[in-house]
């Protein structure tokens, strides 16, 4: 759904609102695992880089008029639009809400072993 702002050419505002919240939610989730309480086990840094690589990768392939990659499956319709928008906002509202619960969890175990020694 191509959107044409004063000045300019076409805009697909629905993309750069998706790649938007992609960022977003990256962001957030690279500084709440700073802070969050040591585990026993946990993703190596090659590993976790690798993956990064790979979502980076998509998201400029989306960028990208990759010919091949251009092609519509879906109708262009605003309420797929809003569909696909409102599926990726509530997973990411998911990863917060799941890194929250995890975070106190975590806090809450510490506190338990203070207590019980």
């Amino acid at each position: 759904m191509l959107i044409h702002l004063p000045g300019g050419g076409p805009t697909n505002i629905p993309l750069l609102v998706s790649m938007a919240g992609w960022v977003l939610f990256s962001g957030y989730w690279s500084i709440a695992s700073k802070s969050s309480s040591p585990v026993r086990s946990s993703e190596s840094r090659a590993s976790r880089r690798v993956h990064e690589l790979l979502v980076n990768a998509a998201l400029l392939l989306i960028l990208l008029p990759v010919r091949g990659l251009t092609q519509r499956y879906l109708p262009d319709a605003l309420f797929v639009v809003w569909a696909g928008l409102s599926i990726q906002a509530a997973s990411g509202l998911l990863g917060v809400w799941a890194r929250g619960i995890s975070v106190l969890i975590g806090a809450e175990r510490s506190r338990s072993k203070l207590i019980t020694g």
